[in-house]
């Protein structure tokens, strides 16, 4: 094997996955394709109620008997979400929203509401 094989393409080479990555974001911040919808159409990136819509039918199932969802829920102590289940979420939005959540958002969320805004907040 040759050393030229072994070198990592400079960091703004088009070749670069890391750069094509950023360059493909700067071009796609609103409108971005959305291939579930049509193969042909662009739609807007999700808002503050799409999140909470999506936020509210995934937890849906934890929400024990009596307890109402709402904004104001809060994931751990309220509905008793273990780190698991919060990680099992976070996957959910991620693969439905077709978006990366960076883990060091989590310590900001408490309730519903607080996870919806940190969704906006990465899509704007």
């Amino acid at each position: 094997m040759r050393m030229a094989d072994t070198m990592a393409p400079p960091i703004n080479s088009k070749y670069n996955p890391e750069f094509a990555n950023l360059a493909a974001r700067a071009l796609w911040c609103k409108p971005v394709y959305c291939p579930k919808l049509d193969p042909g159409a662009y739609c807007s990136m999700p808002e503050y109620n799409e999140f909470l819509t999506r936020i509210f039918e995934i937890l849906k199932p934890f929400a024990k008997q009596g307890i109402i969802l709402n904004e104001d829920s809060e994931l751990v102590t309220e509905l008793g979400l273990t780190s698991l289940q919060v990680m099992e979420l976070i996957e959910q939005i991620e693969d439905h929203f077709d978006m990366s959540i960076p883990l060091n958002i989590l310590p900001d969320i408490r309730t519903i509401h607080d996870l919806a805004r940190q969704l906006e907040k990465l899509t704007s």
